[in-house]
């Protein structure tokens, strides 16, 4: 009942910005997310065109009492955390997609804009920035799960506050990594960079070598411990494994720390050629390889990464016959945690070595299959965090925007930081709207709740997804 009195409230104050069930726009606007669990059928989704609309908006669903959502990029599979039932309103941001360039170099972008147009924009003036992989990513969750940047925020009590090093500092800790528990982002400033030049390879392997082809990937990890250039990830299938070998610069010849892979028997080819570009260029080849989801971090063990992929073996012979069970391992070199302090601090809680980011992913075509999905990838995020604390090299670091909506991602950020979370989401959010009206998201007030979309419910398929 609230959700439909805010939605006829915002009707009236915003003609032609609301859609509602009776809209014939109204399909389209709840099959905007990327991930078709979350076409949650919202009583109505409203386009604010600027910050001061996205303060009424939030006014309006406040004073009303309504659960709400809200969508940036809609890139998140999580049902209920970018989406929301008839229980509640979704705020789209995509219309707040404005781009600018200050003399100073800074990009000031709208929450509306993808990666995609980022890079292309910067580009175009002779600069790069850094961010997501995939082009298709919104900017405003990939910069709140984990990343940098300032941020102008719409806070409950309804004013912009700009959130960085000088001013409001430890808001601007808190959003790195924190999520979506302090308000709305209206606008990311982004320090950009000389254009960069980026020289890729994407190799398909048979993965029957998978120990050498480890072995190299180990090899790669220890030199990106000084090399600040390289950059590196494997996706590993049951039949194939893909290795994204890049490097942040033109060079005559193929960068000598990738020789490993080049010399592998195993070699099938390439999925993208060595090619010469930059970070738009690039992206779109990423694209080409898919995407994961469920986090578990580890210290860079050869060992444990050979019984990991014995045990996916192992889970593989349980394989649903519509399945597609996989996993990545992401690198990440130990100065990250470094650079992280030294642009204003975050709240993740990183140790200063160097760790792989694991995640999984499962595909299936079955709803039949659903609970076997769900058994076959929470068994192998298990099997690695086992595997991986057997040998003292757990990290309890789970990476919020790989996240499963079951997982408890922010007290793996520790105590320490949880308690300054919970500080910060009081001074900004005296009501705690964002913890009781927003629908979902990794909220501090719901840690340990039972998620309310559920595998069985066909509605929240986080730790994989359903294609129909």
């Amino acid at each position: 009942m609230q959700a439909q009195m805010a939605c006829k409230v915002m009707s009236l104050v915003f003609p032609g910005q609301v859609y509602t069930p009776q809209d014939p726009r109204y399909q389209s606007q709840s099959q905007q997310n990327w991930s078709q669990t979350c076409w949650l059928p919202s009583a109505c989704f409203v386009r604010p065109r600027n910050a001061v609309e996205v303060a009424v908006s939030l006014k309006v669903i406040t004073v009303v009492g309504s659960k709400f959502a809200v969508r940036g990029g809609g890139h998140n599979p999580n049902a209920g955390f970018a989406s929301v039932d008839s229980s509640g309103v979704n705020i789209d941001l995509r219309s707040l997609d404005f781009l600018a360039m200050k003399e100073d170099g800074v990009l000031q972008a709208g929450p509306g804009n993808t990666w995609e147009k980022l890079y292309a924009f910067v580009e175009q003036k002779g600069r790069s920035v850094i961010g997501g992989r995939h082009g298709s990513v919104g900017i405003p969750g990939f910069l709140l799960g984990a990343s940098t940047g300032w941020l102008s925020i719409m806070s409950k009590a309804f004013r912009i506050v700009n959130a960085n090093n000088v001013e409001h500092p430890d808001l601007f800790r808190a959003l790195k990594g924190g999520g979506s528990n302090f308000g709305i982002v209206t606008r990311i400033d982004l320090d950009t960079h000389p254009l960069i030049h980026a020289q890729y390879t994407i190799n398909a392997y048979a993965a029957s070598d998978y120990a050498n082809i480890l072995n190299a990937t180990i090899r790669v990890q220890q030199a990106m411990e000084s090399d600040d250039k390289i950059g590196f990830f494997l996706n590993v299938y049951p039949d194939v494994m893909v290795a994204g070998l890049l490097y942040a610069e033109h060079t005559p010849a193929r960068p000598s720390v990738f020789n490993r892979f080049f010399e592998l028997h195993s070699l099938i080819g390439p999925i993208v050629a060595n090619t010469n570009g930059t970070v738009a260029t690039l992206v779109p080849a990423l694209d080409e390889v898919g995407t994961t989801a469920l986090p578990v971090s580890s210290k860079v063990d050869y060992d444990l990464y050979i019984d990991v992929h014995r045990q996916f073996l192992e889970i593989l012979k349980g394989q649903m016959p519509t399945g597609n069970l996989s996993y990545t391992i992401q690198a990440l070199p130990s100065y990250v945690a470094r650079v992280g302090r030294e642009k204003g601090g975050n709240t993740l809680g990183l140790s200063d070595i160097p760790q792989s980011w694991w995640a999984c992913l499962i595909e299936w075509f079955n709803e039949s299959e659903t609970s076997a999905a769900q058994a076959q990838v929470a068994s192998l995020g298990e099997s690695i965090r086992s595997l991986a604390r057997q040998r003292n090299g757990l990290l309890e670091y789970k990476f919020m925007n790989d996240a499963g909506f079951a997982q408890n991602v922010l007290d793996s950020y520790g105590a320490a930081n949880v308690n300054a979370l919970k500080d910060t989401a009081n001074k900004y959010d005296i009501d705690a709207v964002f913890q009781n009206l927003q629908n979902g998201g990794f909220l501090l007030e719901q840690r340990d709740e039972v998620p309310k979309y559920r595998f069985e419910d066909g509605l929240g398929f986080s730790q994989g997804i359903l294609r129909r």
